[in-house]
């Protein structure tokens, strides 16, 4: 539990400061995310309370654009039996995305409103995907 608190300070101390270029946004979301794999350790976890511990550090990766360790963990977190295959989900699509692998992100964004369909994961999904392939959002831009 303690690994969790300290986790989720350093990842809240990382996004109050967003995307600035400031050094200690990327020490915050580094010790976030070292101490979240740290709490995974725990064996009384629950696969949904797992699920959300490699959610939340896929988050602190991608806040240091470190796409492949977040696309890494969220792709566990969708493996794991929990509420939160959707929102891994939309992190391995963002995570494609960010690794100019536009196509896998679109087939992650249509997966999730297609499997998760009466869901508000569905709508951000959709919109991604949308983004991706649309014509006139893609237009001039070489692929």
């Amino acid at each position: 539990l303690a690994a969790v608190e300290l986790a989720d300070h350093f990842l809240g101390e990382a996004q109050k400061k967003g995307n600035s270029e400031d050094v200690s946004l990327k020490e915050s979301a580094e010790r976030a995310a070292s101490w979240y794999q740290k709490a995974q350790g725990y064996s009384g976890l629950l696969a949904v309370e797992k699920q959300l511990l490699l959610i939340n550090q896929g988050n602190a990766e991608e806040l240091v654009q470190n796409y492949s360790a977040s696309l890494a963990s969220y792709e566990k977190a969708y493996q794991l039996k929990g509420n939160a295959k959707a929102l891994a989900l939309l992190g391995v699509g963002r995570s494609q995305e960010a690794l100019e692998e536009k196509e896998k992100a679109a087939q992650s964004y249509e997966k999730v409103f297609m499997e998760f369909a009466s869901t508000e994961y569905a709508k951000t999904a959709k919109m991604y995907w949308r983004r991706l392939k649309s014509p006139l959002l893609n237009a001039g831009v070489s692929s």
